[in-house]
């Protein structure tokens, strides 16, 4: 693969160019000019959840967090939650600083817009009369509200963070795909080859990932720490890439079977939400436990709310509860 087509890649895991052009020159478009500046206010307030979320985690110890791993499951539940409010936040104000930033530099604007396909407009995927309607996504959210998703493969493709996709889909997935694809087209019937390659390319990306989170914590944890959880990012991302191939096999077996409307569709969306929500906290230490030995959390946080926090913890019972030891 060309080195500038990776380059390319990498450099549009958030703004997606091609399809910004389309729309430039699509006449049922809608294209309206913002102001870089329109951004500052979502990056204010993301900036500052994300200091506030940090400085309540910066009240655990990481021997607090190891022992309610153990023995306290809802306090690892709180550390849980918060924690991934924390880095959805972080990864917003990122995002959006990012997006500003390249805004700023090429005429301080950027553009949003809609799409029309029938006769009618919307902000949203819709279906209505046979007209369907599309919002127009130039710039991709970093992290779009992971707790939302209702499928481990809608988590991992679009609600966890954006920063590595397009480059994982460019060097493991696709090659992976076109070799699996080539070498098991010998030997399997026609109609298998391509889930058994979807299947093999799907766990490529999470085993690959699961590579690049180890040789991270190599160089963060060091040779005298590191043999205590090796392996464990390893064991967790395949582990997901494997779940996904099942959740997808298995969707593909009940959903024909389910009626496409409501409550049955919402009544999915609440299993879907629950077995997501379940899976991903069971297998969290696996993914934890390194970053809890660095304490990772005291990065999440620049100190600007910490002093306010603490003093408002100390008079508020309900907040000091959901604090650790340190407090």
């Amino acid at each position: 693969m060309p080195w500038k087509q990776v380059e390319m890649d990498l450099m549009s895991s958030q703004y997606k160019y091609k399809q910004a052009k389309l729309d430039s020159e699509n006449k049922n478009a809608s294209i309206t000019v913002r102001s870089c500046f329109y951004l500052v206010p979502f990056i204010v307030v993301s900036f500052l959840v994300t200091d506030v979320l940090g400085a309540l985690l910066t009240t655990y110890s990481k021997e607090d967090v190891f022992y309610a791993e153990k023995y306290n499951g809802w306090r690892y539940l709180i550390v849980f939650v918060v924690g991934l409010s924390a880095v959805n936040a972080c990864f917003s104000y990122a995002g959006d600083l990012n997006q500003f930033t390249a805004a700023l530099l090429s005429g301080g604007t950027y553009v949003e817009g809609r799409i029309r396909i029938g006769r009618r407009w919307n902000d949203t995927a819709d279906h209505d009369n046979n007209n369907f309607m599309l919002r127009l996504e130039h710039w991709k959210p970093m992290m779009p509200y992971p707790y939302k998703a209702t499928s481990l493969a809608r988590l991992w493709s679009y609600h966890w963070h954006q920063c590595f996709r397009s480059f994982w889909l460019s060097v493991p997935y696709h090659p992976v795909r076109k070799f699996s694809n080539e070498l098991l087209g010998k030997y399997l019937p026609p109609n298998m080859v391509k889930p058994v390659t979807m299947a093999i390319s799907t766990i490529s990306v999470f085993f690959f990932s699961g590579c690049l989170h180890e040789y991270v914590n190599v160089i963060l944890l060091g040779p005298n720490t590191y043999p205590k959880y090796a392996g464990f990012e390893l064991k967790f991302f395949v582990v997901h890439g494997v779940a996904v191939v099942l959740e997808k096999l298995v969707s593909q077996v009940i959903s024909p079977h389910i009626p496409d409307k409501s409550p049955y569709t919402w009544m999915k969306s609440v299993v879907g939400w629950a077995w997501v929500m379940s899976f991903t906290f069971y297998t969290f230490p696996l993914f934890f436990s390194s970053f809890v030995e660095l304490e990772i959390w005291q990065e999440l946080t620049m100190g600007l709310t910490k002093e306010w926090f603490n003093k408002t913890a100390l008079e508020t019972p309900w907040l000091r509860a959901l604090c650790g030891g340190l407090l």
